[in-house]
């Protein structure tokens, strides 16, 4: 593109053009980025959106082909239930047997009823019951 059209289009586009477009350059990651917070995310939530947990939750989905195991209807809107809890039980976090398939209504009951902290085995039997 030449010199002449190029600064034609820059004048065209001023004042259209957003303030952070920086932030937008794919080639400004991490502390190169004008936004970089000096690494402030959790481990946690960097887990849960990471390649294992993709995989971990896949298995899981394929294992209980697709269905929520306490209503047993397929599809829809599915949560991986960790059956140990994901922030204590950092050896079975990605481990396929600590997961159960569960529709985000029954996985909002089951947190209801027993909360989010030191979740184990017998509580999922029993909810799903």
């Amino acid at each position: 593109m030449c010199e002449d059209l190029r600064i034609k289009i820059i004048q065209r586009m001023k004042g259209k053009m957003p303030k952070n477009i920086l932030l937008l350059n794919a080639n400004k990651k991490g502390s190169g980025n004008p936004a970089w917070k000096g690494g402030i995310t959790s481990e946690n939530y960097r887990l849960r959106r990471g390649k294992d947990f993709a995989s971990w939750r896949k298995k899981v989905y394929e294992r209980d082909k697709y269905i929520c195991q306490k209503c047993k209807i397929k599809g829809g809107k599915l949560h991986p239930h960790h059956i140990m809890n994901f922030s204590d039980c950092f050896d079975e976090r990605f481990d396929i047997s600590n997961g159960i398939t569960l529709c985000k209504l029954c996985h909002m009951k089951f947190h209801k009823l027993y909360g989010y902290r030191n979740n184990n085995h017998e509580q999922i039997e029993e909810f799903i019951r």
